[in-house]
């Protein structure tokens, strides 16, 4: 699980640009632990989101230079299921994303 958060957060900072604000809350939800990451980055086109956890997929690839191979997500995925949790996800272009991961108590 540490990776898992390791990853989140470097996303968080690799796609926030100059000034990054990262706020890290955990909270409890019905039976599940909620740790959510937000940041004030680029954000990702709604469109993309629908296939953001699959193998080898990068959102922004196309429009910025940004190094990875688009695994984390998809790693980060594999590992909070295999906890039996999920992981959920919203964000708006040019306002930021935010990564909930739920996990049971």
């Amino acid at each position: 699980m540490n990776q898992c958060f390791a990853n989140l957060i470097d996303n968080a900072i690799k796609y926030s640009g100059v000034d990054v604000e990262i706020t890290i809350t955990l909270s409890e939800i019905e039976s599940f632990v909620q740790v959510a990451i937000q940041d004030n980055g680029f954000g990702i086109p709604e469109d993309k989101l629908p296939n953001i956890f699959e193998k080898y997929n990068r959102a922004h690839a196309a429009e910025m230079k940004i190094n990875g191979f688009g695994i984390g997500l998809n790693y980060v995925k594999t590992i909070v299921e295999k906890h039996k949790g999920r992981i959920e996800v919203s964000s708006q272009v040019r306002k930021g994303s935010e990564f909930r991961v739920l996990l049971p108590k």
